[in-house]
């Protein structure tokens, strides 16, 4: 019998086609890491969505914060020295009450009869504003801040930077504006504070009225 050539022998192999395809072994593999990266996304994005969450809440509360503060400065550094007697600024530990040029509701530059006051209820404290009814805009009162701090009060400045609890004060009777105001808590401290531009004279006295 003939012997075949070598290259006629290995013609089979050398020409088989090879195999196409995924064992097994090799699918489970597959799917093993596609969980696992599924796995990583959905994590991944709950943990960004948690986090913006966080970042749009503090950044909602302190637009908040920042626009009560602005609202407590804006109408204390306005206030303006009233001569009359029965329109005087006054307060005390709860409340504090003045003619302000730049009140909340009324037309800024008008001077509007103001009240800034802390109610408590039921263990909580709210800071209210309160605007008396005028000729360029009706009365308002509205909470401002509220807190579960006890203790909240304010303080008035004189001008040597020594913090009252009440004015006017019988050491400083020609002062008709305390020189700063604030807002404090025994726990956290000053919570608001604004400086007042008193004026030497009022814009108005009792003799002018007469």
């Amino acid at each position: 019998m003939p012997l075949m050539p070598k290259s006629v022998k290995g013609w089979g192999r050398a020409h088989r086609k090879p195999a196409f395809g995924l064992t097994l072994v090799e699918m489970l593999v597959v799917f093993v890491l596609l969980g696992l990266v599924s796995t990583l996304l959905f994590q991944g994005t709950g943990f960004f969505a948690s986090r913006y969450e966080t970042v749009q809440r503090l950044h909602r509360a302190g637009s908040i914060t920042g626009l009560q503060r602005h609202w407590f400065i804006s109408t204390v550094q306005a206030l303006v020295p009233y001569g009359r007697e029965a329109r005087r600024f006054r307060g005390d530990a709860t409340a504090f009450e003045g003619i302000s040029l730049q009140p909340l509701a009324a037309e800024p530059g008008m001077p509007a009869g103001t009240r800034w006051y802390i109610s408590e209820s039921d263990g909580v404290q709210t800071v209210i504003y309160r605007e008396e009814r005028g000729p360029y805009a009706g009365g308002v009162e509205w909470p401002v801040y509220t807190t579960a701090e006890p203790g909240l009060r304010f303080q008035y400045s004189d001008a040597q930077g020594r913090w009252r609890v009440r004015w006017p004060v019988d050491d400083a009777p020609t002062d008709w504006l305390p020189h700063a105001i604030r807002l404090v808590t025994p726990a956290d401290g000053v919570v608001w504070v604004a400086r007042v531009d008193p004026s030497a004279s009022p814009v108005v006295t009792e003799e002018e009225i007469r």
